[in-house]
């Protein structure tokens, strides 16, 4: 369900960012109509002005909501966490993904960070496993069932197979 709110964070993202441009596009069409022969042309003007700093507010407002959010989500371990910027998003990004957030369950805040412990821990082994051959080498070595030039190329040959994977 992370993925599902992600998704629909990014969307209402790009919706918004795509409607501040029609909406700046009819301003600016406005904006040239207004001419020096209208009844208030400095009213008019004010009017178009004013009207494209509130359409630039709202995306933006939607643009940052969202990338706390997204952030949030990705070091967030339990749903305590999530609580007020699912609200915030609900409100002023995406509904859909607000009302997603408030729902998951306290196992689906778990999920990303368990991955990222497994990712860490097949990482570790990986480093490990390298360590152990070395060292297996090295004690061929110095057993004498090896010699140094042996060593060498074993050794090259590991740290390269491991390096490979």
């Amino acid at each position: 369900m992370k993925k599902t709110a992600k998704t629909f964070i990014y969307i209402s993202i790009g919706i918004r960012i795509l409607l501040f441009i029609l909406v700046e596009i009819f301003i600016f069409f406005g904006f040239l109509s207004v001419s020096y022969y209208d009844l208030y042309p400095i009213a008019s003007i004010v009017f178009f002005s004013m009207g494209s700093i509130l359409a630039l507010a709202i995306p933006i407002v939607a643009i940052v909501v969202g990338h706390i959010t997204l952030k949030r989500l990705e070091n967030c371990k339990n749903k305590d966490d999530m609580l007020v910027i699912s609200i915030v998003c609900l409100i002023f990004c995406s509904i859909i993904a607000g009302i997603i957030l408030l729902l998951m369950d306290e196992k689906e805040f778990n999920v990303g960070i368990e991955e990222k412990k497994s990712d860490t821990k097949e990482e570790n082994a990986g480093v490990s496993s390298l360590e152990k051959k070395i060292n297996d080498l090295k004690r061929l070595k110095e057993n004498g069932l090896i010699t140094e030039s042996e060593y060498e190329a074993l050794r090259k040959k590991t740290i390269s197979e491991e390096l490979k994977l």
